[in-house]
């Protein structure tokens, strides 16, 4: 949102979706070759290219369930249906969420609004990777609070979020990742 208040034409938001960001890529190369140099002829598009810029239909856009822990399957299109991939995006999550919720709650108890809302922004985006369910919403939900200076409305939703990331990472711990891109 802030790059494209400053002036930037197009924006992905995190995650960024593979399939989505070589869409863009293509479209932007093709707008350039739509577009002669003063000493080339113009280049024609090809099917593909036209087919990439077509709009996603909203059934592929869908998001899991609200009650859902994982979505499976718009976690399987973010990792291009790579089990290698799936595996290190867990593993690091795995290991790295616990040191961003830790920070949250210094955050919290020092009264660092910048702090939380950052904190809860980093983990929104790391969250966003897997779904977004209810730890998703109440990371988005504590970075609001953060920028909105409500410490006392972020305490109350953290608890929220201690619990959903609880259960996110109980679920990926537990994923068979064999069997989700099987």
């Amino acid at each position: 949102v802030t790059a494209m208040r400053d002036g930037a034409v197009n924006y992905l938001a995190k995650p960024i979706d593979p399939a989505r960001l070589f869409e863009e890529i293509d479209r932007l190369f093709a707008d350039r070759a739509a577009t002669p140099a003063p000493h080339e002829p113009a280049v024609r598009k090809r099917a593909d290219q036209a087919q990439a810029e077509a709009p996603v239909p909203a059934e592929a856009r869908a998001e899991a369930p609200a009650g859902a822990v994982i979505d499976r399957r718009g976690l399987l299109a973010r990792v291009q249906g790579q089990a290698s991939m799936l595996q290190v995006c867990t593993e690091t999550f795995l290991a790295d969420y616990p040191k961003t919720l830790a920070r949250l709650h210094d955050a919290l108890a020092t009264e660092d609004t910048d702090g939380v809302a950052m904190a809860a922004h980093s983990l929104k985006g790391a969250v966003a990777i897997f779904s977004r369910g209810p730890a998703y919403q109440a990371a988005a939900t504590l970075e609001r609070l953060g920028r909105e200076q409500d410490l006392d409305s972020a305490r109350q939703v953290v608890a929220v979020l201690d619990r959903e990331m609880g259960r996110l990472s109980v679920a990926l711990a537990t994923l068979d990742v064999s069997e989700l891109v099987a």
